[in-house]
């Protein structure tokens, strides 16, 4: 029912709107049966020109802003009074109210379809909001329930930490004490390895020492045994 608002390729941005509502109103008084010329009788109407009394006053202003409009067309173009007229000036054939409120009915009816259609996916467009919203708190749900399945399982774990905290703050005075004790202990073996350097070096001196007088005893008895020999001869 909108297909009269379709764009053609060939028109502007600019007269867009103008010239599909010409051309559907063009559409519609062509098809109503009724024509209001001179040959019908009517008072008032010159010969080949409607009469515009039994138009209502938007029509008239339409009718006459038409007739008032040059219909400049160039080559490809739609003109601005909807009608292919070769660049020729023409007015467009006006017919009674009824097929402005024909059209209005018309145009109504394909807006109230427009609306309904929008407003169904807009319907369609929140349900899936809805239900995306829905799994999105049953997922949030889900994942409270793990979190304090989690934390349950992380109180034994904090108490454990906590003693070893206690435990460390008891036990770090006890082990100041014993780097202290382990550190006087190292420096009383370093007392101790030099004490044994110094024992070392007067032992060494004390073998010598035996060493030459042992040597010197060697040579006293040879001594001794060479005069015992001497003697022994003599009194003989």
């Amino acid at each position: 029912m909108l297909s009269f608002l379709q764009k053609p390729s060939n028109s502007t941005d600019k007269s867009y709107v103008r010239v599909a509502y010409r051309q559907r109103l063009q559409e519609i008084a062509d098809s109503t049966s009724y024509s209001s010329t001179a040959s019908d009788g009517l008072p008032g109407a010159e010969a080949g020109q409607p009469d515009l009394q039994f138009f209502s006053r938007d029509s008239k202003a339409k009718v006459e802003e038409t007739r008032s409009e040059p219909a400049v067309a160039a080559a490809g173009e739609v003109p601005k009074d909807g009608l292919s007229s070769g660049g020729a000036v023409t007015a467009a054939p006006v017919r009674p109210a009824d097929g402005i409120d024909e059209f209005s009915t018309k145009l109504a009816q394909s807006l109230t379809e427009c609306w309904s259609v929008v407003l169904k996916g807009l319907k369609c467009q929140f349900s899936l909001d809805r239900d995306r919203l829905q799994t999105a708190l049953t997922n949030l749900d889900s994942l409270s329930g793990s979190v304090q399945g989690v934390a349950g399982a992380l109180a034994p774990l904090s108490e454990r930490a906590d003693l070893l905290d206690r435990n460390y703050h008891e036990l770090g005075p006890r082990l100041f004490d014993a780097e202290q004790r382990v550190a006087t202990s190292q420096r009383g073996i370093e007392r101790l390895d030099v004490e044994l350097n110094e024992v070392s070096g007067i032992c060494r001196e004390m073998q010598e020492r035996v060493r030459t007088q042992g040597e010197a005893i060697a040579a006293l008895e040879g001594t001794l045994r060479n005069q015992a020999e001497r003697i022994g001869t003599q009194v003989k």
